[in-house]
This record gives structure tokens, C-alpha cells and sequence, in this order.
């Protein structure tokens, strides 16, 4: 979990004790995927990550918490941690908005 915090594009904090995180992509909208796709929103960021990574996550909007996605890390250590690099990988991909962080 802790390769998340190296992206530049996504906020990170630690859970207090949950087996799932809230990761802030509002730095990720705007952005541009290879196939020309704009991200408006955290559901796009989320089917971007779906056909990108390989990693299933749900929108935040789903729980108030726009634009946040929810990870979920029920799964092994190593899982977790491979999925979190193609999460990283994935987001090193996009181009961002002029005027967005990098």
C-alpha cells in the first residue's frame, strides 16, 4: 500500500485500522489517457483504472465521497502490493491538464 503514497497524481492517508482506503484522485481529473479520454470525474478514474491496471475500485460518489476512490485491500500483502504498482503505473500514464500538477 505504501508504493500509493510515490504517485504524484493521487492523495494518500493511512487507514485508522480499515481494510480499505479512500485515495483523493481530484489531482487525476482533467487528465488525458492515451486514447484521448478525459477524466471528469472519480467514476471515470475508476473505469480508467478497471481497463489501464487491472484493478477493480469503487467511485467515491457512491459513498458521498467525491472525488475520492475506495480501495479495498482484502486480499493478500502481495496482491495488495502489485496492485496498488499498476495503480501508480497507470496514473504515470495519464497527461495532464495544463495548470495541473505533476
Amino acid at each position: 500500500m505504501s508504493v500509493l503514497s510515490e504517485s504524484r497524481r493521487i492523495a494518500v492517508s493511512c487507514p485508522a485500522g480499515a481494510f480499505y482506503l479512500y485515495v483523493d484522485v481530484s489531482p487525476c481529473l482533467g487528465a488525458r489517457t492515451r486514447q484521448g479520454a478525459v477524466l471528469r470525474d472519480d467514476t471515470a478514474v475508476v473505469e480508467y483504472l478497471l481497463q489501464e491496471a487491472q484493478v477493480a475500485a469503487v467511485p467515491g460518489v457512491a459513498f458521498a465521497m467525491s472525488p475520492f476512490v475506495r480501495l479495498s485491500f482484502a486480499l493478500d500483502e502481495a496482491r495488495v502490493e502489485e496492485g496498488c504498482r499498476r495503480i501508480v503505473e497507470a496514473l504515470d500514464r495519464l497527461t495532464l491538464a495544463p495548470g495541473a500538477a505533476a
